[in-house]
């Protein structure tokens, strides 16, 4: 389950990102509006889609489907189960393509600011830059990072982080209290293409000092630079985290000035 909704997740990026170029072939604003376009489509429509899963869930514990039995009589009722499924399975979905839209939506706002056709935009810069970024990985995890450092060309950031996050123990339910992971980390990020749009890679190696152990992280995503002139841009990445007291995956976003 874990691994389609993230290979859904990038067929979605891929599928919009392609859409606006085929759509428009002969302006490149043009194809800015109609990323732009199918990226808030992607937003409003998995917001309801969630909202509406949420909403059935709710209908699904509720009183109008859980009717009671007379004292003795056996009362099987299989349409609540069926009605949650239903309902987290659409937050679920919706859920993804927010998610998803957020990079397309991005990248429409930066190519109809470009004053270059996108395909052959060159971003040539270097300097110090911060980027902040939050992440949600799995179990149910959510985490904040930060790192300072220095863009040494269009392609290589190299800089020093710290990535404060909190989890629950769901196996432990008399454990209420959060699990607190505090990572310090050195940041190395490759931006492979010269281009507003570009994959990047990612590897940070440090200390997890909540319990002293090494770290390792790793990541693949897209960066979309949001101006010809600095290094600002926005990354969105699949992460993976290694340390002594867990190992997790998921997705990370924000951005870079």
């Amino acid at each position: 389950m874990k691994k389609a909704i993230l290979i859904v997740l990038l067929l979605l990026c891929g599928a919009s990102l392609l859409h606006g170029q085929v759509a428009d072939s002969t302006s490149w604003q043009g194809q800015g509006r109609t990323v732009l376009k199918t990226g808030r489509g992607m937003m409003l429509g998995g917001a309801v889609t969630a909202a509406a899963g949420g909403g059935l869930m709710l209908l699904a514990v509720s009183p109008h489907l859980n009717t009671l039995s007379y004292q003795g009589e056996f009362n099987e009722n299989s349409l609540p189960p069926f009605v949650y499924i239903l309902g987290m399975c659409c937050a679920i979905t919706g859920t993804v393509a927010v998610v998803a839209g957020v990079p397309v939506t991005v990248a429409g706002r930066s190519m109809m600011r470009s004053d270059l056709p996108w395909r052959d935009a060159r971003y040539d810069r270097s300097g110090p830059g911060v980027i902040l970024e939050g992440g949600y990985y799995l179990p149910d995890i959510l985490q904040a990072r930060a790192a300072l450092g220095y863009h040494f060309n269009s392609h290589l950031f190299l800089g020093a982080g710290v990535a404060p996050g909190s989890w629950r123990y769901s196996s432990l339910p008399d454990d209420i209290a959060p699990k607190l992971s505090l990572p310090l980390y050195a940041d190395f990020r490759w931006s492979i293409c010269n281009r507003m749009i570009s994959p990047y890679l990612g590897l940070s190696a440090g200390m997890e000092l909540a319990d002293s152990s090494p770290y390792l992280g790793a990541g693949i995503g897209v960066r979309i630079r949001t101006a010809r002139t600095s290094t600002r841009s926005f990354w969105s990445a699949l992460s993976g985290e290694v340390a002594g007291a867990y190992m997790r995956a998921g997705i990370t976003m924000g951005y870079s000035f």
